[in-house]
């Protein structure tokens, strides 16, 4: 019969050999291994002492115990398996909420630059119709200063005319001395 010491401390050289996925598997690898193996003692007690090779119940409890542990790990791999799962379905989902806010961000992105584009194309619009004013207004200027200096030449003309009448040209210059001298008062 193998003593409760051994088979503990056999569990436990199994268990650092073979160690269960996480602290509480390895708690529960425990607890059912230290239940069946206080049944096994019990049952050994009644049973005659193997003396040679490995005693039945002990290759019993082992195999038990590593069908344990391999369900054990099957669960861990499982958990970690739907842990990877759900870590990749949060990056998917992040991803994907990356994505519509992209998307969000370049339409309003593209309503800004159409609405830019409108703005400008006002703008210009704008633009031409004050400059064509301007010009118009120019030209209206130019007009009425061409018109202004066209009457100021006519009035300056026309002084000059009315001038010229009493004005004494060279070759009369000669005669009109003579009369002067000759009339004081008429000139």
């Amino acid at each position: 019969m193998l003593s409760l010491r051994v088979l503990r401390n056999t569990v436990r050289g199994t268990i650092r050999a073979h160690p269960p996925c996480n602290l509480h598997a390895c708690a529960r690898a425990l607890a059912g291994f230290q239940s069946s193996a206080v049944s096994a003692a019990k049952e050994d007690s009644s049973k005659p002492k193997v003396t040679h090779g490995h005693d039945p119940s002990f290759i019993r409890e082992m195999k038990q115990y590593k069908s344990k542990v391999s369900d054990l790990r099957k669960v861990f791999a499982e958990e970690v398996a739907a842990r990877n799962r759900d870590v990749e379905r949060k990056i998917k989902e992040k991803r994907e909420r990356q994505m519509v806010h992209r998307e969000e961000v370049l339409r309003a992105k593209s309503e800004r630059s159409v609405q830019r584009a409108a703005q400008i194309v006002e703008e210009v619009k704008l633009a031409k119709t004050r400059g064509e004013d301007e010009r118009k207004a120019r030209y209206a200027r130019l007009v009425r200063s061409e018109q202004n200096l066209s009457k100021k030449k006519a009035r300056t003309t026309a002084l000059l005319r009315q001038e010229s009448v009493t004005w004494i040209e060279p070759d009369q210059l000669q005669s009109r001395i003579f009369q002067a001298l000759a009339d004081p008062h008429a000139l």
